[in-house]
Protein backbone atom coordinates (compact mmCIF):
# COMPACT_ATOMS: atom_id res chain seq x y z
CA UNK A 1 0.00 0.00 0.00
CA UNK A 2 0.97 3.71 -1.03
CA UNK A 3 1.49 5.65 1.80
CA UNK A 4 0.80 9.78 1.39
CA UNK A 5 2.88 12.35 3.30
CA UNK A 6 1.99 15.25 5.37
CA UNK A 7 3.99 17.45 2.88
CA UNK A 8 2.33 15.65 0.54
CA UNK A 9 -1.00 16.22 0.94
CA UNK A 10 -0.40 20.01 2.02
CA UNK A 11 0.66 20.22 -1.75
CA UNK A 12 -2.42 18.86 -3.22
CA UNK A 13 -5.06 20.76 -1.30
CA UNK A 14 -2.55 23.86 -2.62
CA UNK A 15 -3.17 22.54 -6.34
CA UNK A 16 -6.86 22.23 -5.65
CA UNK A 17 -6.93 26.21 -4.29
CA UNK A 18 -5.13 27.15 -7.74
CA UNK A 19 -7.07 25.09 -9.88
CA UNK A 20 -9.90 26.75 -7.97
CA UNK A 21 -8.78 30.31 -8.52
CA UNK A 22 -8.08 30.63 -4.87
CA UNK A 23 -4.76 32.00 -5.82
CA UNK A 24 -4.28 33.86 -2.33
CA UNK A 25 -5.08 31.13 0.09
CA UNK A 26 -2.87 28.66 -2.78
CA UNK A 27 0.10 31.44 -2.26
CA UNK A 28 -0.80 31.54 1.81
CA UNK A 29 -0.48 28.03 1.63
CA UNK A 30 2.49 27.45 0.15
CA UNK A 31 4.15 29.91 1.73
CA UNK A 32 3.74 28.59 5.03
CA UNK A 33 4.18 24.65 4.21
CA UNK A 34 7.44 25.64 2.37
CA UNK A 35 6.11 24.06 -0.81
CA UNK A 36 8.66 25.88 -2.80
CA UNK A 37 11.40 24.30 -1.17
CA UNK A 38 9.87 20.94 -1.33
CA UNK A 39 11.35 17.93 -3.97
CA UNK A 40 7.50 17.27 -4.92
CA UNK A 41 7.34 17.24 -8.73
CA UNK A 42 3.77 18.94 -9.46
CA UNK A 43 4.43 17.99 -12.80
CA UNK A 44 2.84 14.61 -11.65
CA UNK A 45 -0.83 15.93 -11.18
CA UNK A 46 -2.01 17.10 -14.25
CA UNK A 47 -3.60 20.88 -14.21
CA UNK A 48 -7.08 20.89 -13.67
CA UNK A 49 -7.23 17.13 -12.76
CA UNK A 50 -8.39 17.71 -9.51
CA UNK A 51 -11.13 20.04 -10.32
CA UNK A 52 -12.26 17.00 -13.11
CA UNK A 53 -12.44 14.65 -10.14
CA UNK A 54 -14.40 16.86 -8.19
CA UNK A 55 -16.72 17.30 -11.36
CA UNK A 56 -17.61 13.73 -11.41
CA UNK A 57 -18.11 13.47 -7.90
CA UNK A 58 -20.26 15.93 -7.73
CA UNK A 59 -22.17 14.53 -10.55
CA UNK A 60 -22.02 11.29 -8.81
CA UNK A 61 -23.38 12.78 -5.50
CA UNK A 62 -26.37 14.76 -7.71
CA UNK A 63 -27.29 11.65 -9.39
CA UNK A 64 -27.58 9.83 -5.90
CA UNK A 65 -29.51 12.11 -4.46
CA UNK A 66 -32.28 12.72 -7.20
CA UNK A 67 -32.55 8.43 -6.80
CA UNK A 68 -32.94 9.13 -3.21
CA UNK A 69 -35.15 11.76 -3.98
CA UNK A 70 -37.20 9.73 -6.04
CA UNK A 71 -37.05 6.88 -3.06
CA UNK A 72 -38.70 9.35 -0.60
CA UNK A 73 -41.84 10.40 -2.66
CA UNK A 74 -42.29 6.71 -3.31
CA UNK A 75 -42.10 5.83 0.33
CA UNK A 76 -44.75 8.76 0.84
CA UNK A 77 -47.42 6.90 -1.00
CA UNK A 78 -46.97 4.00 1.27
CA UNK A 79 -49.62 4.53 3.84
CA UNK A 80 -48.33 1.48 5.76
CA UNK A 81 -44.92 2.65 7.00
CA UNK A 82 -44.16 4.02 9.98
CA UNK A 83 -43.24 7.26 10.89
CA UNK A 84 -40.34 5.70 12.81
CA UNK A 85 -39.39 3.79 9.86
CA UNK A 86 -39.41 7.10 7.65
CA UNK A 87 -37.35 8.98 9.76
CA UNK A 88 -34.95 5.89 9.92
CA UNK A 89 -34.55 6.17 6.42
CA UNK A 90 -34.10 9.78 6.29
CA UNK A 91 -31.25 9.64 8.47
CA UNK A 92 -29.23 6.57 6.53
CA UNK A 93 -29.78 8.51 3.03
CA UNK A 94 -28.31 11.64 5.02
CA UNK A 95 -25.44 9.54 6.20
CA UNK A 96 -24.14 8.06 2.72
CA UNK A 97 -24.79 11.45 1.62
CA UNK A 98 -21.86 13.05 3.40
CA UNK A 99 -19.94 9.75 3.31
CA UNK A 100 -19.69 10.35 -0.84
CA UNK A 101 -18.79 13.80 -0.28
CA UNK A 102 -16.20 12.58 2.63
CA UNK A 103 -15.29 10.41 -0.37
CA UNK A 104 -14.43 13.13 -2.72
CA UNK A 105 -10.76 14.21 -1.08
CA UNK A 106 -10.22 10.41 -0.57
CA UNK A 107 -10.58 10.03 -4.63
CA UNK A 108 -8.07 12.86 -4.97
CA UNK A 109 -5.66 11.66 -2.56
CA UNK A 110 -5.62 7.27 -4.45
CA UNK A 111 -5.32 9.74 -7.82
CA UNK A 112 -2.36 11.58 -6.32
CA UNK A 113 -1.02 8.06 -5.00
CA UNK A 114 -1.68 6.24 -8.52
CA UNK A 115 0.06 8.91 -10.27
CA UNK A 116 3.45 8.19 -8.06
CA UNK A 117 2.81 4.11 -8.86
CA UNK A 118 3.23 5.09 -12.03
CA UNK A 119 6.10 7.53 -12.35
CA UNK A 120 8.59 5.09 -13.45
CA UNK A 121 5.99 3.89 -16.46
CA UNK A 122 5.18 7.16 -17.75
CA UNK A 123 6.87 10.16 -17.87
CA UNK A 124 4.61 13.10 -17.77
CA UNK A 125 5.02 16.30 -20.29
CA UNK A 126 3.17 18.70 -19.05
CA UNK A 127 4.82 22.48 -18.85
CA UNK A 128 3.90 24.97 -17.13
CA UNK A 129 5.12 28.58 -18.82
CA UNK A 130 5.18 31.28 -15.96
CA UNK A 131 6.13 34.55 -18.13
CA UNK A 132 6.70 35.77 -21.47
CA UNK A 133 8.34 38.92 -22.61
CA UNK A 134 9.11 40.77 -26.19
CA UNK A 135 12.28 42.18 -26.29
CA UNK A 136 12.23 46.43 -26.54
CA UNK A 137 13.79 45.58 -30.03
CA UNK A 138 11.36 43.89 -31.13
CA UNK A 139 12.81 40.10 -32.79
CA UNK A 140 13.14 38.31 -29.53
CA UNK A 141 10.69 36.68 -27.43
CA UNK A 142 11.72 35.44 -23.69
CA UNK A 143 9.54 32.47 -22.35
CA UNK A 144 10.47 31.47 -18.52
CA UNK A 145 8.85 27.84 -18.13
CA UNK A 146 8.43 25.60 -15.50
CA UNK A 147 11.48 22.67 -13.85
CA UNK A 148 14.69 25.34 -15.07
CA UNK A 149 14.72 26.81 -19.00
CA UNK A 150 14.28 29.69 -20.65
CA UNK A 151 14.10 30.82 -24.16
CA UNK A 152 14.09 32.93 -26.41
CA UNK A 153 12.04 32.40 -30.35
CA UNK A 154 12.94 34.73 -33.11
CA UNK A 155 10.27 34.64 -36.25
CA UNK A 156 8.58 31.78 -34.88
CA UNK A 157 11.70 29.21 -34.28
CA UNK A 158 12.85 28.44 -31.40
CA UNK A 159 16.07 29.84 -31.14
CA UNK A 160 18.32 29.84 -27.83
CA UNK A 161 17.50 28.19 -24.62
CA UNK A 162 18.92 29.59 -21.22
CA UNK A 163 19.62 27.14 -18.77
CA UNK A 164 18.64 29.13 -15.61
CA UNK A 165 19.94 25.96 -13.49
CA UNK A 166 23.23 24.22 -13.13
CA UNK A 167 22.67 20.39 -13.29
CA UNK A 168 20.21 18.34 -15.24
CA UNK A 169 17.44 19.96 -17.52
CA UNK A 170 13.85 19.70 -16.18
CA UNK A 171 14.81 19.38 -11.97
CA UNK A 172 11.65 19.36 -9.45
CA UNK A 173 10.98 22.90 -8.10
CA UNK A 174 13.20 24.92 -10.66
CA UNK A 175 11.09 27.00 -12.04
CA UNK A 176 11.69 30.32 -13.89
CA UNK A 177 8.92 32.49 -13.16
CA UNK A 178 9.69 35.84 -13.77
CA UNK A 179 11.52 37.53 -16.37
CA UNK A 180 12.11 41.35 -18.14
CA UNK A 181 14.53 42.67 -21.08
CA UNK A 182 16.65 45.82 -20.60
CA UNK A 183 15.51 49.07 -22.20
CA UNK A 184 17.46 48.29 -25.35
CA UNK A 185 17.02 44.90 -25.67
CA UNK A 186 20.99 43.40 -24.86
CA UNK A 187 20.02 42.13 -21.56
CA UNK A 188 17.66 39.81 -20.62
CA UNK A 189 17.25 38.67 -16.38
CA UNK A 190 15.47 35.62 -15.20
CA UNK A 191 14.12 35.00 -11.66
CA UNK A 192 13.19 31.94 -9.97
CA UNK A 193 11.32 30.53 -7.49
CA UNK A 194 14.01 29.40 -5.24
CA UNK A 195 15.60 32.97 -5.17
CA UNK A 196 18.37 32.89 -8.19
CA UNK A 197 19.03 35.82 -10.73
CA UNK A 198 20.87 35.15 -13.77
CA UNK A 199 21.34 37.99 -16.82
CA UNK A 200 21.87 36.71 -20.15
CA UNK A 201 22.61 37.91 -23.93
CA UNK A 202 20.09 37.88 -26.44
CA UNK A 203 22.20 34.77 -27.73
CA UNK A 204 22.26 32.73 -24.49
CA UNK A 205 25.77 34.25 -23.34
CA UNK A 206 25.47 34.33 -18.88
CA UNK A 207 26.66 37.93 -17.84
CA UNK A 208 26.07 37.79 -14.50
CA UNK A 209 24.25 35.41 -11.29
CA UNK A 210 23.56 36.56 -8.28
CA UNK A 211 22.20 34.33 -5.50
CA UNK A 212 20.42 35.55 -2.85
CA UNK A 213 18.59 33.92 0.27
CA UNK A 214 15.11 36.04 -0.68
CA UNK A 215 12.59 33.24 -1.35
CA UNK A 216 10.22 33.64 -4.81
CA UNK A 217 11.54 36.13 -6.86
CA UNK A 218 7.83 37.94 -7.17
CA UNK A 219 9.02 40.46 -9.34
CA UNK A 220 12.52 41.41 -11.87
CA UNK A 221 12.43 44.81 -12.88
CA UNK A 222 15.04 47.15 -14.59
CA UNK A 223 15.22 50.66 -13.98
CA UNK A 224 14.88 53.28 -17.23
CA UNK A 225 18.66 53.90 -17.05
CA UNK A 226 19.57 49.60 -17.26
CA UNK A 227 22.56 49.97 -14.58
CA UNK A 228 20.33 48.12 -11.65
CA UNK A 229 18.41 45.11 -11.39
CA UNK A 230 15.88 45.52 -8.86
CA UNK A 231 14.87 42.17 -7.40
CA UNK A 232 11.89 41.54 -5.34
CA UNK A 233 11.59 38.01 -2.97
CA UNK A 234 9.21 37.42 -0.86
CA UNK A 235 11.03 38.51 2.12
CA UNK A 236 13.35 41.39 1.04
CA UNK A 237 13.97 43.10 -2.29
CA UNK A 238 17.96 43.52 -3.49
CA UNK A 239 19.21 45.87 -6.03
CA UNK A 240 21.98 44.42 -8.20
CA UNK A 241 24.50 46.67 -9.60
CA UNK A 242 25.26 45.60 -13.39
CA UNK A 243 28.64 47.66 -13.60
CA UNK A 244 30.13 45.90 -10.70
CA UNK A 245 28.16 42.62 -11.21
CA UNK A 246 27.06 42.66 -7.46
CA UNK A 247 24.63 43.11 -4.65
CA UNK A 248 23.89 47.23 -4.57
CA UNK A 249 21.83 47.09 -1.64
CA UNK A 250 19.29 45.08 0.48
CA UNK A 251 15.79 46.88 1.78
CA UNK A 252 14.27 44.90 4.16
CA UNK A 253 11.55 47.01 5.73
CA UNK A 254 7.78 45.04 5.25
CA UNK A 255 7.02 42.59 8.40
CA UNK A 256 4.70 40.35 6.08
CA UNK A 257 5.56 38.63 2.45
CA UNK A 258 6.32 41.30 -0.62
CA UNK A 259 3.88 40.97 -3.16
CA UNK A 260 5.21 43.57 -5.95
CA UNK A 261 8.07 46.56 -6.40
CA UNK A 262 7.95 49.17 -9.07
CA UNK A 263 10.84 51.60 -10.24
CA UNK A 264 9.96 55.22 -10.07
CA UNK A 265 13.16 56.55 -11.51
CA UNK A 266 16.58 55.24 -11.92
CA UNK A 267 16.86 55.91 -8.10
CA UNK A 268 13.62 55.40 -6.23
CA UNK A 269 10.85 52.53 -6.23
CA UNK A 270 8.00 51.20 -4.07
CA UNK A 271 7.48 48.29 -2.28
CA UNK A 272 4.25 46.44 -1.08
CA UNK A 273 3.28 43.74 1.41
CA UNK A 274 0.62 41.70 2.91
CA UNK A 275 1.82 43.93 5.75
CA UNK A 276 -0.63 46.15 4.34
CA UNK A 277 2.13 49.04 3.84
CA UNK A 278 3.90 50.83 1.06
CA UNK A 279 7.30 51.90 1.36
CA UNK A 280 8.89 54.12 -1.15
CA UNK A 281 13.07 53.61 -1.08
CA UNK A 282 16.08 54.95 -2.81
CA UNK A 283 19.03 53.56 -3.23
CA UNK A 284 21.56 54.81 -0.54
CA UNK A 285 18.89 55.46 2.06
CA UNK A 286 18.98 52.78 4.90
CA UNK A 287 15.26 53.44 5.36
CA UNK A 288 12.08 54.61 3.80
CA UNK A 289 12.01 57.92 2.99
CA UNK A 290 8.19 57.60 2.67
CA UNK A 291 5.29 55.22 3.95
CA UNK A 292 1.69 54.94 2.66
CA UNK A 293 -0.86 53.83 5.23
CA UNK A 294 -4.89 53.35 3.85
CA UNK A 295 -5.05 49.56 3.04
CA UNK A 296 -7.27 47.46 5.22
CA UNK A 297 -6.13 44.37 3.62
CA UNK A 298 -2.70 42.99 2.19
CA UNK A 299 -1.91 45.28 -0.95
CA UNK A 300 -1.39 43.19 -4.41
CA UNK A 301 -0.09 45.27 -6.66
CA UNK A 302 1.48 48.79 -6.94
CA UNK A 303 2.23 51.11 -10.59
CA UNK A 304 3.90 54.40 -10.95
CA UNK A 305 2.01 56.62 -13.51
CA UNK A 306 4.29 57.76 -16.64
CA UNK A 307 5.09 60.59 -15.18
CA UNK A 308 6.23 59.22 -11.62
CA UNK A 309 3.65 62.22 -9.81
CA UNK A 310 1.38 59.22 -8.88
CA UNK A 311 1.09 56.07 -7.28
CA UNK A 312 -1.83 53.62 -8.13
CA UNK A 313 -2.26 50.60 -5.53
CA UNK A 314 -4.78 47.38 -5.27
CA UNK A 315 -5.72 45.47 -2.37
CA UNK A 316 -8.04 42.84 -0.96
CA UNK A 317 -9.73 45.26 0.94
CA UNK A 318 -11.29 46.05 -2.88
CA UNK A 319 -10.07 49.29 -3.24
CA UNK A 320 -8.11 50.93 -5.39
CA UNK A 321 -5.81 53.71 -3.87
CA UNK A 322 -3.82 56.76 -5.67
CA UNK A 323 -1.43 58.47 -3.61
CA UNK A 324 1.46 61.40 -4.89
CA UNK A 325 4.71 62.12 -2.99
CA UNK A 326 2.98 65.16 -2.34
CA UNK A 327 0.75 64.23 0.27
CA UNK A 328 1.26 61.42 3.03
CA UNK A 329 -2.39 59.79 2.63
CA UNK A 330 -3.92 58.77 -0.85
CA UNK A 331 -5.95 61.27 -2.84
CA UNK A 332 -7.92 58.88 -4.68
CA UNK A 333 -9.68 56.25 -3.54
CA UNK A 334 -11.57 54.64 -6.24
CA UNK A 335 -13.98 51.99 -5.55
CA UNK A 336 -16.62 49.41 -7.97
CA UNK A 337 -15.11 46.05 -7.78
CA UNK A 338 -16.70 43.45 -5.36
CA UNK A 339 -13.89 41.21 -4.95
CA UNK A 340 -10.06 41.61 -3.88
CA UNK A 341 -8.18 43.58 -7.11
CA UNK A 342 -5.05 41.63 -8.13
CA UNK A 343 -4.03 43.83 -10.92
CA UNK A 344 -3.38 47.57 -11.85
CA UNK A 345 -2.01 48.84 -15.03
CA UNK A 346 -1.63 52.78 -16.12
CA UNK A 347 -1.75 53.54 -19.59
CA UNK A 348 1.42 54.92 -21.85
CA UNK A 349 -0.39 57.83 -22.55
CA UNK A 350 -0.16 61.69 -21.78
CA UNK A 351 2.71 63.90 -20.79
CA UNK A 352 6.22 62.70 -21.37
CA UNK A 353 4.93 59.37 -22.87
CA UNK A 354 4.74 58.28 -26.34
CA UNK A 355 0.86 59.07 -26.99
CA UNK A 356 1.03 62.75 -25.10
CA UNK A 357 -2.33 63.42 -27.15
CA UNK A 358 -4.25 60.36 -25.53
CA UNK A 359 -6.14 60.51 -21.81
CA UNK A 360 -4.29 59.49 -19.16
CA UNK A 361 -6.04 56.21 -18.10
CA UNK A 362 -5.65 53.09 -15.13
CA UNK A 363 -7.03 49.96 -15.24
CA UNK A 364 -7.73 47.18 -13.09
CA UNK A 365 -8.92 43.76 -12.97
CA UNK A 366 -10.78 41.76 -10.02
CA UNK A 367 -11.05 38.79 -8.46
CA UNK A 368 -15.16 39.46 -9.69
CA UNK A 369 -14.02 38.41 -12.96
CA UNK A 370 -14.41 42.09 -13.91
CA UNK A 371 -12.21 44.70 -15.81
CA UNK A 372 -12.44 48.54 -15.11
CA UNK A 373 -10.72 51.26 -17.17
CA UNK A 374 -11.12 54.59 -14.94
CA UNK A 375 -10.86 58.35 -15.42
CA UNK A 376 -8.17 58.86 -12.49
CA UNK A 377 -8.41 63.18 -12.55
CA UNK A 378 -12.07 62.52 -12.05
CA UNK A 379 -11.94 59.19 -9.35
CA UNK A 380 -15.00 57.16 -11.94
CA UNK A 381 -14.74 54.11 -14.03
CA UNK A 382 -15.21 54.97 -17.23
CA UNK A 383 -16.58 51.48 -18.49
CA UNK A 384 -16.34 48.06 -17.34
CA UNK A 385 -15.63 44.53 -18.87
CA UNK A 386 -17.52 41.72 -17.72
CA UNK A 387 -16.62 38.91 -20.58
CA UNK A 388 -14.31 36.53 -18.54
CA UNK A 389 -15.68 34.34 -16.22
CA UNK A 390 -12.53 33.42 -14.13
CA UNK A 391 -10.45 35.16 -12.53
CA UNK A 392 -8.19 37.50 -14.67
CA UNK A 393 -4.45 36.90 -13.63
CA UNK A 394 -2.96 39.63 -16.23
CA UNK A 395 -3.63 42.81 -18.07
CA UNK A 396 -1.65 44.80 -20.52
CA UNK A 397 -2.20 48.02 -22.27
CA UNK A 398 -0.85 48.00 -25.61
CA UNK A 399 2.82 50.55 -25.75
CA UNK A 400 0.39 52.94 -28.83
CA UNK A 401 -2.26 53.01 -25.96
CA UNK A 402 -5.25 51.64 -28.04
CA UNK A 403 -5.68 48.72 -27.09
CA UNK A 404 -6.01 46.60 -23.27
CA UNK A 405 -5.25 42.76 -23.27
CA UNK A 406 -6.51 40.73 -20.80
CA UNK A 407 -5.99 36.84 -19.83
CA UNK A 408 -8.14 35.12 -17.48
CA UNK A 409 -7.77 31.42 -15.79
CA UNK A 410 -10.89 31.55 -17.81
CA UNK A 411 -8.37 30.07 -20.32
CA UNK A 412 -8.99 33.16 -22.61
CA UNK A 413 -7.08 36.16 -23.93
CA UNK A 414 -9.38 39.21 -25.15
CA UNK A 415 -8.06 42.10 -26.85
CA UNK A 416 -10.16 45.40 -26.36
CA UNK A 417 -10.21 48.86 -27.77
CA UNK A 418 -9.56 51.20 -24.97
CA UNK A 419 -11.17 54.08 -27.04
CA UNK A 420 -14.73 51.97 -27.52
CA UNK A 421 -14.20 49.40 -24.85
CA UNK A 422 -15.15 46.96 -27.40
CA UNK A 423 -13.76 43.42 -27.77
CA UNK A 424 -12.06 43.25 -31.15
CA UNK A 425 -9.72 39.51 -30.63
CA UNK A 426 -9.86 36.82 -28.37
CA UNK A 427 -8.43 33.35 -28.43
CA UNK A 428 -8.84 30.18 -26.13
CA UNK A 429 -5.76 28.82 -25.72
CA UNK A 430 -6.93 25.93 -23.13
CA UNK A 431 -5.47 26.46 -19.83
CA UNK A 432 -4.98 29.36 -17.38
CA UNK A 433 -3.39 32.69 -18.95
CA UNK A 434 -0.08 33.30 -16.51
CA UNK A 435 1.31 36.05 -19.01
CA UNK A 436 0.53 38.59 -21.69
CA UNK A 437 3.59 40.71 -23.48
CA UNK A 438 3.07 43.49 -26.52
CA UNK A 439 5.59 43.78 -29.18
CA UNK A 440 6.79 47.21 -29.89
CA UNK A 441 4.67 48.24 -32.73
CA UNK A 442 1.66 47.06 -31.06
CA UNK A 443 0.66 44.76 -33.81
CA UNK A 444 1.39 41.23 -31.94
CA UNK A 445 0.80 40.58 -28.62
CA UNK A 446 2.22 37.26 -26.68
CA UNK A 447 0.56 35.01 -24.40
CA UNK A 448 1.91 32.34 -22.11
CA UNK A 449 -0.98 29.71 -20.96
CA UNK A 450 -0.14 27.17 -18.21
CA UNK A 451 -0.25 24.18 -20.45
CA UNK A 452 3.35 24.98 -21.63
CA UNK A 453 1.43 26.84 -24.80
CA UNK A 454 3.02 30.59 -26.26
CA UNK A 455 1.19 31.85 -28.86
CA UNK A 456 1.43 35.04 -30.83
CA UNK A 457 -1.67 36.82 -31.98
CA UNK A 458 -1.05 39.17 -35.50
CA UNK A 459 -3.45 41.80 -34.39
CA UNK A 460 -3.52 42.94 -38.41
CA UNK A 461 -4.45 39.17 -39.68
Amino acid sequence: MVSITSLEFKFLVFRYLQESGFTHSAFALGCEAGLSKSTIDGNLVPPENLQKAKMKEKKRNYEFEQENEQEHMNMQGRKNKSRTNRRWRRMKRKETIKKRRNHLMITLIRRFMKIKLTLDMKRMELVKVFACAWSPAGSFLASGIANGPCSTMQNGLLNIVFKHFRGRANEKNKDVTTLDWNGDGTLLATGSCTGETRIWTPNGALVASFEEDMGHIVSLQWNQMGNSLLSCGSDKVVVWDINTVGSRQEFSFHSARILDADWRNNISFATCSADRKIHVCEVGLNRPYKTYLGHRAEINGIRWSPTGALLASCSDDTSIKIWSMNHNSFVRDLRSHKREVYCIEWSPTGPTTDNPNLTLLLASSSFDNTINVWDVERGNPIYGLTRHRNIIYTIEFSPNGEYLASGSLDNWLYVWSVKEGRLIKSYYGGGGVTDISWNKSSDKIAVSFVNKLVCVLDLKM
